[in-house]
C-alpha cells in the first residue's frame, strides 16, 4: 500500500510539525509521500486530488484532529479504495476518545503501517436549507448567500443550537491559539459555553426521526452522534457506537444558568442523561430539524451556516480506518 501523510504545520500552535519531526524515520520503510497544507491548497483539497481516480488501495494519514479529519472526510472521493488513519494532535481529540487507541505514538504508527483496515465508521452528512448567513473561514466574516443546500459530512457529531453557537464563538476566539500552547485547547469551549448560557434564549424545534415527528419545546440544542463525545470531552450522547449504522441524538431543552452547571458537571462521563427534565437521548437513520429562528449548525466543531431546517443522517460509505 502506498501511504500519504498530511500535515496542517498551523494547527494545535505548530505542534503537529514538532510530533512530524519525530516520528518521520518510523515511515522510511514504506512508500511515503508528505504533504503539507495551507490556506491555498488545505487537507480537503489534497485529499480530493490524492482519491479522485484511484485504481488501488492507498492509506491516508492525518497528524491532527477533529477538524482535520472532517477535512479529510469531506476530500475523499473514493471510500472504497482509500484507507486512513490518525495521529491525535488537536485540543478536543473527541473521534480517538472513545476508540481505545493506544497512547504510544510509534505503536500507532508501526499499527497504520501494515496497511490493514481494522474497523468501518459511519459517516455522517448533514444538509443545510436555505442557510440564513455563511461564516467564510478564511476572513472570518458573516455574510448572506452561498448553496442550497450546502452539504457538509461529519464523523464526531452535528449540532443544532447553542453548541453550534459555541463552536462559533471558539473559531473567533484568539484565546484557543495560546490555550493550546499551554496544552488547555479544550477549556475555550468552557470558558465560552459559560458566557453564552448567561444570553441563551430557548426556542422550540421540531423534532423528526425517521418520519416521525415531535416537538421539543424551549430546545437549547440538538446534537447528533456518530461518537459519544464532544466539545472537547462532554459525552453527550454515551449510547452512541460509530460502527452501528445508526446516529444518536442528543435533546438538551429548558437550560439556563444554574441548571446548565447542575447538569454539564456531570456530562464528562456521560450521567448526565439521568437528568430527563433537561436531557433525552433518541436514535435513528435520518434526522430533520427545523426552528422558528435561524440557529448556528456545526459538523465536527466546524461551523459555516445559520439555518432554520437542518437534516442530519447516515450515508451508505464506510469509512476505512487503520486504527
Amino acid at each position: 500500500m502506498e501511504f500519504h501523510v498530511i500535515i496542517n504545520p498551523a494547527a494545535a500552535a505548530g505542534r503537529t510539525l514538532k510530533l512530524w519531526r519525530k516520528i518521520k524515520p518510523l515511515f522510511d520503510r514504506v512508500t511515503c509521500t508528505v504533504h503539507f497544507s495551507s490556506l491555498d491548497h488545505d487537507i480537503r483539497a489534497i485529499c480530493a486530488q490524492l482519491t479522485a481516480h484511484l485504481q488501488e488501495n492507498i492509506g491516508i494519514i492525518l497528524i491532527g484532529g477533529d477538524g482535520s479529519m472532517n477535512d479529510a472526510v469531506n476530500g475523499i472521493q473514493d471510500f472504497v479504495h482509500t484507507c486512513v488513519g490518525l495521529i491525535p494532535c488537536g485540543s478536543g481529540n473527541d473521534m480517538v476518545r472513545d476508540m481505545d487507541l493506544d497512547k504510544d505514538v510509534t505503536k500507532l504508527v508501526q499499527i497504520m503501517l501494515e496497511g490493514r483496515v481494522r474497523r468501518t465508521m459511519d459517516i455522517g452528512e448533514t444538509a443545510i436549507f436555505h442557510p440564513a448567513c455563511f461564516m467564510d473561514h478564511q476572513t472570518k466574516q458573516i455574510s448572506d448567500g452561498g448553496p442550497d443546500p450546502f452539504v457538509q459530512k461529519f464523523l464526531v457529531s452535528s449540532g443544532f443550537g447553542y453548541d453550534a453557537a459555541i463552536c462559533q464563538q471558539v473559531f473567533l476566539s484568539s484565546a484557543k491559539a495560546k490555550l493550546n500552547k499551554i496544552h488547555l485547547g479544550s477549556l475555550i469551549y468552557v470558558l465560552i459555553a459559560l458566557k453564552l448560557i448567561l444570553k441563551q434564549k430557548n426556542a422550540p424545534v421540531v423534532l423528526t426521526l425517521d418520519g416521525k415527528r415531535e416537538m421539543v419545546d424551549r430546545a437549547t440544542f440538538l446534537s447528533v452522534h456518530n461518537h459519544c463525545y464532544e466539545g472537547g470531552g462532554f459525552k453527550f450522547c454515551p449510547y452512541a457506537d460509530a460502527e452501528d449504522g445508526m446516529l444518536d441524538v442528543c435533546e438538551a431543552f429548558g437550560f439556563h444558568l444554574l441548571s446548565f452547571i447542575r447538569v454539564f458537571l456531570h456530562a464528562y462521563n456521560g450521567s448526565q442523561v439521568k437528568y430527563t427534565d433537561h436531557v433525552g437521548q433518541r436514535r435513528a437513520k435520518v434526522i430533520r430539524m427545523h426552528s422558528d429562528v435561524p440557529l448556528w449548525v456545526h459538523c465536527d466543531g466546524e461551523v459555516y451556516c445559520k439555518t432554520r431546517d437542518v437534516q442530519m443522517r447516515v450515508l451508505d460509505e464506510k469509512l476505512q480506518f487503520l486504527l
